[in-house]
């Protein structure tokens, strides 16, 4: 689940693109200088080309000067985010990068920091947040008064699409800390990881599905090399994983609002949200499939990432963990459990599952209902098998 900025800074942050320059004072806009201070907060911070050449600079040996990635699981020990049977969104969400992590460091040409685990924030990024206190505060003002006058002066314009959760005081100064922070620091990417919700639930289950990834609007310094990232990543996620049925909610979601992914212009790199599926989705709270689940999330946007830095499209399967997968017993409408996945799976990877339907209403989700009885009766007509919509192992 994201954050936005507070109420009174909703209408001063919905402009568009905007930014930490290196102009630190408000007076300039006094001379009559703001258009030129305009088209410096709309010059673009950072280039696919530019990675895609330093990448492989650093993959082949030439250079020493790695890829730069910032990875942030959503939330910390103190405020765990969304919540769901048992779920909580900090625990899902850490779980998902250290794997992400642990996949990218074997990778020649990447240095990776993961903004916290399991104990706290990293060393390096707290000691941080702790010295640049002040440093921080004052990023935040400046770029919010800069944008206040731009927008009074008609320079820039407002572009809400989806409506987010408020952070408190303390959540906002840490998001915009690793802002700074990914700045001061030139990182290259800056991957945010997170599981969504919506206001206003009540129940155990919500109504809506599947994941979106959220980017800096087109007018950000950083837009379109963030937006060339997240198409990448939701290719590969968007072959086995549900896209968000949220109204105004797409596969890619054009922010100017989110703090993590820069509101008020104020990250440089290639900057992405990823919001992997709502919560209360079963495939993330169930335990018998949710950690299976989770590592497959990791691994999709692996190949995304490295289809980023490579400059390629490249086609990779699904749930390794499950290739020649030997079934215990037999199966039928009403099991669980990570033998249905598999199955699931398996029809899935011949285009069977789902059949005639879509991934939202048929998640790849370790529970065998109508989805999975409809595809496997398909799959057993056209192989000449018996259609009774039951696996014998």
């Amino acid at each position: 689940m994201n954050y936005k900025i507070n109420p009174y800074l909703t209408f001063a942050l919905s402009i568009s693109a905007l930014f930490f320059m290196a102009f630190s004072s408000v007076d300039i806009f006094k001379d009559g200088t703001s258009n030129f201070l305009a088209s410096v907060f709309f010059t673009t911070s950072v280039y696919t080309e530019d990675i895609v050449e330093k990448y492989n600079g650093a993959s082949s040996g030439k250079h020493d000067e790695k890829i730069k990635i910032l990875i942030v699981p959503g939330h910390d020990n103190d405020s765990f985010g969304a919540y769901a049977n048992n779920t909580t969104e900090a625990e899902i969400n850490l779980i998902v990068a250290e794997e992400l992590k642990n996949i990218l460091e074997k990778e020649k040409g990447i240095e990776i920091l993961l903004s916290r685990d399991g104990s706290g924030y990293n060393p390096e990024l707290q000691k941080y947040l702790d010295s640049e206190k002040e440093n921080i505060e004052e990023f935040q003002k400046e770029k919010k008064e800069i944008i206040k006058e731009l927008m009074e002066e008609g320079k820039v314009k407002s572009n809400i699409v989806v409506q987010h959760n408020f952070a408190r005081p303390e959540v906002v100064d840490i998001l915009y800390g690793i802002n700074k922070f990914a700045n001061d620091n030139d990182f290259d990417i800056t991957l945010h990881i997170h599981f969504n919700d919506y206001p206003g639930r009540t129940s155990s289950y919500g109504k809506y599905s599947g994941f979106s990834i959220y980017v800096p609007e087109k007018q950000y310094s950083n837009a379109e090399a963030s937006h060339d990232f997240a198409e990448k990543v939701a290719r590969h996620l968007s072959n086995m994983f549900a896209v968000s049925d949220m109204p105004k909610e797409n596969m890619i979601t054009e922010d100017q609002e989110l703090i993590a992914i820069g509101s008020y212009n104020t990250v440089d790199s290639v900057s992405a949200l990823i919001e992997y599926g709502y919560i209360y989705e079963s495939q993330f709270t169930d335990q018998k499939v949710k950690d299976v689940i989770l590592k497959e999330l990791a691994q999709q946007t692996y190949f995304g990432i490295m289809d980023y830095l490579n400059d390629t499209e490249s086609d990779h399967e699904t749930f390794k963990d499950f290739d020649n997968y030997k079934w215990k017993r037999n199966l039928s409408f009403g099991d669980k459990g990570l033998d249905v996945l598999a199955l699931q799976n398996f029809l899935h990877d011949r285009g069977y599952y789902p059949y005639n339907d879509n991934l939202n209403n048929c998640p790849l989700n370790g529970n065998f209902r109508n989805c999975t009885e409809s595809a496997l009766k398909k799959y057993q007509s056209d192989n000449n098998i018996y259609p009774n919509g039951s696996w014998l192992k």
